[in-house]
């Protein structure tokens, strides 16, 4: 039998909906080993999304890291946030990165795509309990827990 790790979603009723308003800021929090602890984006409809990870163990695998999605209140995140270009509010295509083989399916990641075909891919980070974010406004190292090319990407719907 197949081994079988979605997303964990609190307070979500479906990944396509978050972001119907599209996304206004972000912000990255870095608490330990200067990696990040945990992302998070404003949509435009004020919602505050919080983006951590987990840890899942299985048999014949060290780990695997799947990424936790929360909707906060927005009064609990006192934070700044950087904001986004406007062509964010206009996410045109969102995709789980998830990883497969055969006796593992695992939802590790999140590819957001705005109206310019400009992504953010947020993933596990290979240091534990960190999660990675690229794109073109973010310039930190990218380091995620398997290559981009390992992973297998499927449009949320």
């Amino acid at each position: 039998m197949k081994n079988n790790i979605n997303f964990s979603l609190v307070n979500i009723v479906s990944i396509p909906s978050l972001f119907e308003h599209g996304i206004v800021e972000y912000h990255v929090e870095k608490i330990g080993n200067n990696r990040p602890d945990s992302m998070w984006l404003k949509t435009g409809n004020n919602a505050i999304i919080k983006l951590s990870t987990s840890i899942n163990e299985f048999d014949n695998w060290d780990e695997i890291g799947s990424l936790c999605l929360e909707v906060t209140e927005a009064g609990s995140f006192n934070n700044s946030m950087t904001t986004l270009d406007k062509s964010w509010l206009k996410v045109r295509r969102i995709s789980k990165l998830v990883l497969i083989d055969e006796s593992i399916r695992v939802e590790c990641g999140l590819k957001i795509e705005n109206e310019k075909c400009q992504t953010m891919i947020f993933l596990p980070s290979s240091f534990p309990n960190a999660v990675e974010m690229q794109s073109d406004f973010y310039l930190e190292n990218f380091e995620p827990e398997c290559s981009i090319e390992d992973y297998l990407d499927e449009i949320c719907e």
